[in-house]
């Protein structure tokens, strides 16, 4: 189960994934990621009559002769008949040291007063009006510096081809690596590289950059785009260890909860005597002193009513009502106000203590995730993609440990010298009978539970949004408030 989890997550939805992108035009299929600039130069922000700077300027200039030299060298007559490559547009991302978050919930704030004025309600624009003012601030101390002045960090191109962004990206596809794109810098500066090699041609401003595939418009966060790559590299490290934490954390509770449910659930393992098909009945498995009692199913038979109801030990009564099965007992109302009404008792008490483990692996699930989600957006990441594929790598790990790989870790019966094998504390050293039965029922359950519970608790969400928004429509006045 958890390697076909594997093949779909890393082979199967990446493969569909790719093969769609070839047969849709997207905005992204024109445009480039331009990285590793050098973060200014001398006058970079003088305009020129068209009020464009230097830095766009210089730049716009670069990708078009590059562009022009890829043409050259392909020599394609389609292309051609396009007319001269060019950028269509041209963003620069400035490094506001931080501060593009709070920008945004600067203009969040500004649109919020201004509906709280539009409705009437003072009080909460006198709020809004406060923090807005507040961050202003802040904004006013951290940027002292216009935009034009501020450093640059990344740019995002658009071209007039599919085609010419490509030929870009071929053109840079050995600057992708960090150590290629050092070595480019080395020789770079040796005065005969360049009568060898054109890797100066591709240099901007003296640097090796970067041009890559850049993510859909709407896929990238803006605001993360001024966090540098040291510091967002720190924060993943920082989060990935607290992740780690959070994971042995979340082991250890969900381990002592299916631990607590076996020892207070009573083992009858019914044994046929054959060793390759019957559980392993250790010690574990009796009280702490006492040999473990061993219930096979030909003795058990052999047993009249009246050895039972006279001689029998609990142990016994237990072996011989496992051994009759539920459907006989549940249909003989003498079994179950008679012989079988402790083992009853005590199976369904059992089956109470393995349901409230579960429950409480569903609540360990579901309170961790959420601070798995806060994690994954903490780490700042540059694109919706890659902060979804933090989010599911991390909440896939935790719950895919938790659902099944503690209940192995509870019934597994490890062979004499395995390492770690204190933590394994079953019956079962394989697939014999039972395992599927007693292991296989857990993870079941478990898997059972964590597939409907969040989905059931989502649904109620949106029914009481909707609700929400049904009864309060009538009071709202400004259309983005509806």
């Amino acid at each position: 189960f958890i390697a076909t989890l594997a093949w779909w997550r890393f082979v199967a939805v990446p493969a569909i994934a790719k093969n769609a992108d070839k047969h849709d035009t997207k905005v992204k299929d024109f445009g480039v990621e331009i990285d590793k600039l050098p973060r200014h130069f001398e006058g970079m922000e003088v305009k020129n009559d068209d009020d464009i700077n230097n830095y766009e300027t210089e730049l716009t200039q670069h990708l078009e002769e590059r562009m022009a030299y890829m043409r050259k060298l392909h020599k394609n007559p389609r292309l051609e008949a396009t007319g001269l490559p060019k950028v269509r547009e041209l963003v620069l991302v400035r490094d506001c040291n931080g501060q593009l978050e709070k920008k945004k919930t600067k203009e969040t704030l500004v649109q919020d007063v201004k509906i709280a004025t539009y409705c009437q309600e003072f009080k909460t624009a006198a709020k809004k009006k406060k923090k807005l003012d507040k961050i202003t601030k802040q904004l006013d101390k951290n940027l002292k510096s216009t935009e034009e002045k501020l450093h640059v960090v990344r740019a995002f191109a658009i071209v007039n081809t599919q085609e010419d962004a490509q030929n870009l990206i071929m053109d840079y596809r050995f600057s992708t690596y960090s150590l290629i794109r050092l070595i480019q810098q080395c020789l770079g500066h040796i005065g005969t590289f360049e009568r060898c090699c054109p890797q100066r041609q591709r240099f901007f401003h003296g640097r090796a950059i970067r041009i890559q595939q850049p993510p859909e418009p709407t896929n990238i966060i803006w605001e993360n785009q001024d966090v540098p790559f040291k510091w967002r590299l720190l924060r993943k490290s920082v989060i990935n260890l607290i992740f780690v934490l959070i994971v042995i954390i979340s082991f250890v509770l969900v381990y002592a909860a299916n631990f607590g449910a076996k020892t207070n659930m009573k083992s009858n393992n019914q044994l046929l005597g054959t060793e390759s098909c019957d559980p392993v009945v250790t010690q574990k498995s009796a009280a702490a002193g006492d040999k473990p009692y061993l219930c096979y199913i030909s003795n058990a038979t052999e047993w009249s009513d009246a050895y039972l109801a006279t001689n029998a030990t609990k142990d016994e009564i237990g072996c011989w009502c496992g051994t009759m099965g539920y459907h006989k007992i549940m249909n003989n109302p003498g079994l179950i106000t008679g012989v079988c009404s402790e083992w009853l008792t005590a199976i369904a008490k059992g089956a109470g203590i393995a349901a409230l483990a579960t429950s409480i692996v569903v609540i360990i699930n579901m309170s961790v995730k959420s601070l798995l989600l806060w994690l994954a957006e903490e780490e700042k990441p540059l694109s919706e993609s890659e902060l979804n594929s933090s989010k599911m790598t991390k909440i896939w790990a935790l719950q895919t440990l938790n659902t099944g790989f503690v209940i192995f870790c509870v019934n597994f019966h490890p062979p004499p010298g395995m390492p770690f094998g204190f933590i394994f504390l079953g019956e079962y050293s394989d697939s014999v009978r039972g395992w599927y039965a007693v292991v296989g029922a857990a993870v079941l359950s478990n898997m059972l539970a964590n597939a409907v519970v969040p989905g059931s608790t989502a649904l109620v969400g949106m029914l009481v949004n909707k609700l929400s928004r049904s009864k309060s429509t009538k009071k709202q006045k400004h259309h983005f408030q509806l």
